[in-house]
């Protein structure tokens, strides 16, 4: 079976744009985002909601999430000058896709040598976009000195504990407050 690569793998939806899978039977369903082909001839793949890396092989299928009347209605801008999906703080797929920072300091991981960004998330104010990248395809960064891992959990651990967890939003001089915010929640 040989693969078009310049044809749409989903009908109506881009790479790096939200689809939804059904299986031919109907039983499963996966929301996730439209990856690229690992290599050339190969088919799309997709990220799904549960971590799943699905290859669109023609045993599933795929439609966008958001039909094209939708995006329509939408006055928000979809692509940027790029030509990417554009992705807000409030509806980033954050297990899919992530700028270089969250990549580095959240994932200790980084874009494989060649990975182009898929998507862009809207950021700095509104007015610039950071590239988003894919999570699947990035490769693991080289551990860290001890030294440097055990400051490196120390940041992203509530205070004294050792073990991560997600910060709280209470006040910063409360006593409520169990861990220090190291990411935007």
């Amino acid at each position: 079976m040989t693969i078009d690569i310049d044809a749409p793998a989903v009908p109506g939806a881009e790479v790096g744009e939200r689809v939804v899978l059904t299986s031919p039977s109907g039983s499963a369903r996966h929301a996730g985002v439209l990856l690229p082909p690992v290599k050339a001839g190969e088919p799309h793949r997709v990220h799904t909601d549960k971590g799943k890396v699905l290859r669109l092989d023609g045993r599933w299928l795929a439609a966008p999430e958001r039909s094209a009347a939708e995006r329509r209605k939408d006055r928000r801008v979809q692509y940027c000058a790029q030509g990417r999906p554009v992705y807000r703080a409030e509806d980033l797929p954050s297990l899919q896709l992530a700028t270089m920072t969250m990549l580095r300091t959240q994932l200790r991981r980084r874009p494989t040598e060649g990975q182009k960004p898929i998507a862009s998330y809207k950021a700095y104010g509104g007015k610039l976009y950071a590239p988003l990248y894919a999570v699947a395809d990035t490769e693991r960064m080289p551990p860290l000195p001890p030294a440097r891992q055990a400051a490196w959990d120390q940041a992203r651990s509530p205070s004294g504990s050792g073990t991560s967890g997600r910060p709280t939003t209470a006040p910063r001089s409360s006593p409520a407050r169990k861990c220090r915010p190291v990411w935007p929640t």
